[in-house]
């Protein structure tokens, strides 16, 4: 009986502790929204509520953050890149493939940005990005499969990089195109690609 008192207070810090580091990674998201990647500790702190000590305590610096806000989104940002194959004619499956990254790459554009701002500094974060890379790429060749393999050398290099978050990044950020423009330009672009 003595035990149970015990563990509920064990069970209570941890809670609290999972709770203040949810705060401190969503306070470092919404600063990401704003295009702020290296807050200081004194701005986490402001925004967050939680105190520089705690900061200190629980992350080493900046760059422990980023990573760690990496590990939090892992499980989220798995399923939003899910991607399933589907059949029918070709522009029936370009437009599922560009609708699906518009979905991803409107959701992970601020951390997309922060982590190339960390990359150079934090390898995990660049093994990381390269995997992501690697499981884009592979949705493009899954998707367009027979056209793939009656189409031109380069063609799945071509498509990788019409479908790529660079890419997306410069119609939406750059040429200041609406989603629904983006969309239209990249399932015309790559009919082009693959009607060859």
């Amino acid at each position: 009986m003595g035990s149970g008192p015990r563990k509920t207070t064990v069970d209570g810090r941890k809670l609290r502790a999972e709770n203040r580091r949810k705060k401190i990674f969503e306070t470092l998201l919404s600063f990401y929204r704003e295009g702020i990647y290296c807050p200081s500790i004194a701005e986490m702190e402001k925004r967050s509520g939680v105190s520089r000590r705690t900061l200190h305590y629980l992350f080493k610096n900046a760059e422990g953050v980023a990573a760690e806000v990496s590990k939090y989104l892992k499980p989220t940002y798995e399923k939003l890149y899910h991607f399933e194959p589907s059949d029918g004619p070709l522009e029936h499956r370009i437009e599922t493939l560009i609708r699906h990254r518009a979905r991803l790459y409107e959701k992970i554009t601020p951390t997309r940005k922060a982590t190339l701002y960390y990359m150079s500094r934090i390898q995990s974060l660049a093994q990381e990005q390269e995997a992501a890379n690697q499981k884009l790429r592979n949705h493009v060749r899954d998707q367009f499969k027979a056209e793939l393999a009656a189409g031109p050398q380069g063609l799945l290099e071509t498509l990788d990089l019409l479908t790529s978050w660079d890419s997306w990044n410069r119609l939406r950020a750059v040429q200041k195109l609406s989603v629904k423009d983006s969309i239209a330009l990249l399932c015309e672009l790559i009919a082009i690609q693959l009607k060859h």
